[in-house]
Order: C-alpha cells, then structure tokens, then sequence
C-alpha cells in the first residue's frame, strides 16, 4: 500500500535569464527551488505559474514566447491589464 503524500503541488515561475557568455536559460524563481534549464528549448511546452500582479494561473510557454525573448510569462488576461496600463502612462 502506498500513502499519499502531505507534500504541497509545487509549480515552476520560469524567468528567462543569461549565462554569463549570452545563453539563454530559464530557472525557477520559487523560493527553495533550484530547478532551472539550461537551454531555451527545454522550457517550450511547459508550464510556469504567470507573473501577472496576483495572478498565478497557469502558463504554458510556446515557441513564440521564446522567439520573443519574454522573460516573464504571462496568461492573456494579465498581458492584456500590461498592455493597457503602459497606453494609460503614454498618455500622462
């Protein structure tokens, strides 16, 4: 028989970063957590929890995203609040 286990789901908070000579990669910005990736491409059908302000939906991180050099990822809802606030400030 096995027990289930008390341990709390822990998902990923990818952040795309760079290695000192200019690869990229993506680690895991949870606290306690040293997961990371060291290449782009390995990151590319994942999930990362979204960096939108109190959002954390889950992500799934494509092509594009990596294509676009997003370094974080967001769900659309919170891409689009961004995208509206940033018209907001042009505007001030």
């Amino acid at each position: 028989m096995s027990r289930a286990s008390n341990k709390p789901v822990h998902y990923h908070k990818y952040e795309r970063m760079t290695w000192p000579g200019g690869k990229i990669f993506y680690k895991c910005m949870e606290p306690n957590c040293p997961h990371y990736l060291p290449t782009a491409n390995l990151v590319i059908g994942r999930e990362s929890l979204c960096w939108g302000y109190l959002c954390n939906k889950l992500v799934l991180i494509t092509k594009e995203d990596i294509a676009k050099g997003v370094k974080h990822p967001m769900c659309s809802n919170c891409k689009e609040k961004r995208i509206a606030i940033r018209e907001e400030l042009k505007t001030i």
